[in-house]
Protein backbone atom coordinates (compact mmCIF):
# COMPACT_ATOMS: atom_id res chain seq x y z
CA UNK A 1 0.00 0.00 0.00
CA UNK A 2 1.22 3.45 -0.83
CA UNK A 3 2.26 5.81 1.91
CA UNK A 4 -0.38 8.48 2.35
CA UNK A 5 0.89 11.70 0.87
CA UNK A 6 -0.75 15.05 0.80
CA UNK A 7 -3.31 15.34 -1.99
CA UNK A 8 -1.31 18.21 -3.49
CA UNK A 9 1.69 15.91 -3.94
CA UNK A 10 -0.45 13.39 -5.80
CA UNK A 11 -2.01 16.14 -7.93
CA UNK A 12 1.41 17.49 -8.87
CA UNK A 13 2.67 14.01 -9.69
CA UNK A 14 -0.32 13.26 -11.91
CA UNK A 15 -0.10 16.68 -13.57
CA UNK A 16 3.57 16.10 -14.33
CA UNK A 17 2.63 12.84 -16.05
CA UNK A 18 -0.33 14.33 -17.93
CA UNK A 19 0.83 17.87 -18.58
CA UNK A 20 -0.58 21.06 -17.14
CA UNK A 21 -3.40 21.73 -19.64
CA UNK A 22 -6.85 20.23 -19.37
CA UNK A 23 -6.42 18.67 -22.78
CA UNK A 24 -5.87 14.96 -22.56
CA UNK A 25 -2.18 14.87 -23.33
CA UNK A 26 -0.42 11.58 -23.90
CA UNK A 27 3.07 10.92 -22.67
CA UNK A 28 5.05 9.64 -25.68
CA UNK A 29 7.32 7.53 -23.49
CA UNK A 30 4.25 5.89 -21.99
CA UNK A 31 2.94 5.07 -25.48
CA UNK A 32 6.28 3.46 -26.40
CA UNK A 33 6.34 1.45 -23.19
CA UNK A 34 2.78 0.13 -22.97
CA UNK A 35 1.09 0.84 -26.31
CA UNK A 36 -1.25 3.51 -27.65
CA UNK A 37 -4.62 2.18 -26.51
CA UNK A 38 -3.23 1.31 -23.09
CA UNK A 39 -1.70 4.77 -22.75
CA UNK A 40 -4.99 6.42 -23.76
CA UNK A 41 -6.95 4.36 -21.23
CA UNK A 42 -4.44 4.92 -18.42
CA UNK A 43 -4.20 8.65 -19.15
CA UNK A 44 -7.98 9.01 -19.10
CA UNK A 45 -8.15 7.24 -15.72
CA UNK A 46 -5.32 9.46 -14.41
CA UNK A 47 -7.17 12.54 -15.62
CA UNK A 48 -10.34 11.45 -13.80
CA UNK A 49 -8.36 10.82 -10.60
CA UNK A 50 -6.58 14.17 -10.87
CA UNK A 51 -9.94 15.92 -11.21
CA UNK A 52 -11.36 14.00 -8.24
CA UNK A 53 -8.38 14.89 -6.02
CA UNK A 54 -9.72 18.44 -5.76
CA UNK A 55 -12.37 17.19 -3.29
CA UNK A 56 -11.22 13.66 -2.34
CA UNK A 57 -7.61 13.50 -1.17
CA UNK A 58 -7.75 9.69 -1.11
CA UNK A 59 -8.88 9.28 -4.73
CA UNK A 60 -5.56 7.66 -5.69
CA UNK A 61 -5.92 5.03 -2.97
CA UNK A 62 -9.70 4.59 -3.14
CA UNK A 63 -9.92 4.44 -6.91
CA UNK A 64 -12.28 5.99 -9.42
CA UNK A 65 -15.28 4.78 -11.39
CA UNK A 66 -14.86 5.06 -15.15
CA UNK A 67 -17.61 3.82 -17.42
CA UNK A 68 -16.70 1.95 -20.59
CA UNK A 69 -19.28 3.92 -22.56
CA UNK A 70 -17.35 7.12 -21.75
CA UNK A 71 -14.09 5.68 -23.05
CA UNK A 72 -15.86 4.33 -26.12
CA UNK A 73 -17.54 7.65 -26.92
CA UNK A 74 -14.40 9.75 -26.33
CA UNK A 75 -11.74 7.53 -27.89
CA UNK A 76 -13.66 5.11 -30.10
CA UNK A 77 -12.30 2.06 -28.27
CA UNK A 78 -14.69 -0.87 -28.37
CA UNK A 79 -15.44 -2.86 -25.23
CA UNK A 80 -13.15 -5.62 -26.52
CA UNK A 81 -10.29 -3.13 -26.99
CA UNK A 82 -10.92 -1.71 -23.53
CA UNK A 83 -10.87 -5.15 -21.89
CA UNK A 84 -7.65 -5.96 -23.74
CA UNK A 85 -6.09 -2.70 -22.48
CA UNK A 86 -7.28 -3.40 -18.96
CA UNK A 87 -5.73 -6.88 -19.00
CA UNK A 88 -2.43 -5.43 -20.19
CA UNK A 89 -2.45 -2.69 -17.55
CA UNK A 90 -3.29 -5.17 -14.79
CA UNK A 91 -0.58 -7.59 -16.01
CA UNK A 92 1.94 -4.73 -15.83
CA UNK A 93 0.72 -3.93 -12.28
CA UNK A 94 -0.17 -0.37 -13.34
CA UNK A 95 -3.82 -0.62 -12.25
CA UNK A 96 -6.08 -2.80 -10.18
CA UNK A 97 -9.71 -3.25 -11.13
CA UNK A 98 -12.52 -4.04 -8.73
CA UNK A 99 -15.78 -5.09 -10.44
CA UNK A 100 -18.80 -3.63 -8.65
CA UNK A 101 -22.45 -4.56 -8.97
CA UNK A 102 -25.12 -2.05 -8.02
CA UNK A 103 -28.56 -3.39 -8.79
CA UNK A 104 -28.72 -3.74 -12.57
CA UNK A 105 -25.61 -1.65 -13.15
CA UNK A 106 -22.13 -3.08 -13.28
CA UNK A 107 -19.04 -0.92 -13.32
CA UNK A 108 -15.38 -1.09 -12.39
CA UNK A 109 -13.40 0.82 -9.81
CA UNK A 110 -9.92 1.57 -11.14
CA UNK A 111 -6.94 2.16 -8.88
CA UNK A 112 -3.68 3.43 -10.32
CA UNK A 113 -0.39 2.21 -8.88
CA UNK A 114 1.44 5.54 -9.17
CA UNK A 115 4.66 4.16 -7.72
CA UNK A 116 4.92 1.50 -10.44
CA UNK A 117 3.99 4.04 -13.13
CA UNK A 118 6.66 6.50 -12.01
CA UNK A 119 9.21 3.67 -11.76
CA UNK A 120 8.33 2.56 -15.29
CA UNK A 121 8.70 6.07 -16.70
CA UNK A 122 11.95 6.67 -14.79
CA UNK A 123 13.46 3.35 -15.90
CA UNK A 124 12.92 4.41 -19.50
CA UNK A 125 14.84 7.66 -18.88
CA UNK A 126 17.85 5.78 -17.54
CA UNK A 127 18.25 3.70 -20.71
Amino acid sequence: MRNYKKKNDDQLLIRSILGIDKFLMLNLNLIKLIGLNEAVTLTYILDKIEHTLSWDKYAVDNGIVVFRKDIESRFNLSEYQQRKCERSLVDNNLITITPTFDGLNTYNIYKINLDVLVELLNSNKEE
